[in-house]
């Protein structure tokens, strides 16, 4: 299974110091993936959500954490393309027209460009997942499930 990590999960996973028993878990949860020949990828689109995040605190070591799983694993890191920023432009409009926005109007719609990210691999259905914490927008978009509902 290939599984994508939203910005909620990779943070988790990327967590320098784990404080909370949940970070210790989706950490823990990242490596049984791994051990059990789970790609993790990590679209470009939730590096810069939470290297943005990273930068504006200073957080050194959260910067460097996340370079290291990024380049742990080659073929890790899923670039932005033309062609996903051109399916999330049709995507963002196709969902505005039916009434289903998954941002406010002047946000850079995230969710959108990664669902676009992950579309624009042709995958089979059911050969991959992303792990989010917003299931509510991005279950309108493409296969998703909290890092909890994802089965080893």
């Amino acid at each position: 299974m290939i599984v994508f990590l939203d910005t909620g999960p990779l943070g988790a996973i990327t967590n320098p110091s784990p404080k909370s028993q949940q970070v210790s878990q989706i950490k823990a949860w990242a490596q049984q993936m791994e051990a059990a020949n789970h790609r993790l990828i990590v679209p470009a689109v939730a590096d810069y959500e939470q290297r943005r995040e990273h930068l504006l605190r200073g957080a050194t070591a959260s910067i460097t954490e996340l370079d290291n799983f990024i380049n742990r694993v080659p073929g890790r890191y899923l670039p932005v393309t033309d062609s996903a920023l051109k399916r999330a432009a049709q995507l963002w409009a196709d969902m505005r027209k039916i009434g289903l926005p998954t941002a406010d109007l002047l946000e850079l719609d995230c969710d959108i460009v990664l669902a676009s990210q992950v579309l624009d691999l042709g995958l089979a259905a059911g050969s991959f997942i992303v792990a989010t914490g917003n299931i509510r927008h991005v279950q309108r978009l493409i296969a998703c499930a909290t890092w909890q509902n994802i089965p080893v």
